[in-house]
């Protein structure tokens, strides 16, 4: 998530070094980790944790939705890619977050950026009595 909050301050670094890429919210990973844990008909397999194909162009439109005021976001490049690669595997992680936590897909990027920009830094969360802030993670 620090690289998304740098896109705040004008840093566009993360997007020259990172291509598009697959987004999954490390709370659907706790999730699976604990499913995988814990669920003897998970055995000796791989739980495929990919949320969502995600690119720069739509990290920037959620930052500009949240923070319209910001004059410092950066411009989109034009014309980026996005990961159109088919995760066939994945299908058991969302069966396995359905069944165990009644929870119909991955967390939506801009639900991650969302809460963790609008909602402060993890410790300020945690002093107000709330859960950890949403980061994340990028396959």
């Amino acid at each position: 998530m620090g690289w998304v909050r740098s896109l705040l301050h004008g840093n566009t670094t993360p997007m020259a070094l990172i291509p598009p890429k697959w987004f999954v919210d490390v709370e659907d990973v706790a999730r699976l980790f604990t499913i995988a844990l814990l669920d003897s008909t998970v055995r000796s397999e791989r739980v495929f944790a990919f949320g969502e194909s995600v690119n720069w162009t739509e990290v920037i439109g959620i930052l500009r939705q949240l923070e319209p005021e910001n004059p410092r976001i950066p411009n989109a490049r034009e014309g980026e890619l996005r990961d159109h690669a088919e995760i066939v595997p994945r299908a058991r992680a969302l069966d396995l977050l359905r069944q165990h936590y009644n929870q119909m897909g991955m967390t939506p990027i801009v639900t991650s950026i969302t809460r963790c920009l609008l909602e402060g830094s993890p410790a300020t969360r945690l002093q107000a009595g709330a859960e950890p802030c949403v980061k994340s993670a990028m396959h």
